[in-house]
């Protein structure tokens, strides 16, 4: 099997993406379970006691008073659904549990097989990066956006870019000199005031 050194490095890359992205969606995860669990534990609460006033209270309290007790419980616990549904927490909870599950999956895979001697590995090393980094690009198109701030080992900024700049200016340099250098070696097509002198 033919791998490099690059391709190993641009995989273990990819893992540690992957091992960051697992970890951010699981946190994320938990977040929308427990606003899930705050929004479905009151709306239970209040229909159970909504549908028992409206028969158990009426030796209590006058009919008028039950229903505007229960038509209060009954508008509390639509907004609280509407809220739920209006914030697709139910849905992005399971698209984070999926993500998580994903981004691990991928990680681990990539793990075990650099941990191969790279006679064992199953796979061609082009082909093998090609196919994780298809899996990994389709991951990240489907995940939701997340607010923690990540680093991308995929898009790393270089610690010093004074170095870059002095690069380039280095770089422009060069050729300004080398263009002006050939500018000054090209011969006028006009004949010299000595040759037109002797001409005379």
């Amino acid at each position: 099997m033919s791998w490099s050194s690059d391709q190993e490095a641009i995989l273990e890359r990819l893992r540690v993406n992957c091992v960051n992205m697992s970890s951010q969606h699981k946190s994320s995860y938990f977040f929308y379970k427990k606003s899930v669990k705050y929004m479905r534990l009151p709306t239970i609460m209040l229909s159970s006691i909504g549908s028992v006033s409206s028969v158990g209270l009426t030796n209590y309290l006058h009919q008028n008073h039950i229903s505007a007790l229960t038509c209060a419980l009954a508008l509390i616990v639509s907004i609280l659904n509407s809220i739920e549904l209006f914030l697709r927490l139910s849905e992005t909870c399971e698209m984070e549990n999926e993500c998580s599950k994903a981004y691990y999956a991928i990680g681990v895979h990539i793990q075990k097989t650099l941990m191969l001697q790279r006679s064992h590995r199953p796979m061609e090393g082009s082909i093998y990066l090609e196919k994780k980094y298809s899996e990994y690009m389709v991951l990240v198109e489907k995940s939701n956006m997340l607010s923690g701030s990540i680093k991308d080992r995929m898009m790393e900024i270089p610690k010093s870019p004074s170095k870059i700049k002095n690069l380039i200016k280095k770089k422009n340099s060069n050729s300004s000199s080398s263009s002006s250098s050939s500018g000054n070696s090209i011969e006028s097509p006009l004949p010299k005031e000595d040759d037109m002198e002797t001409q005379l």
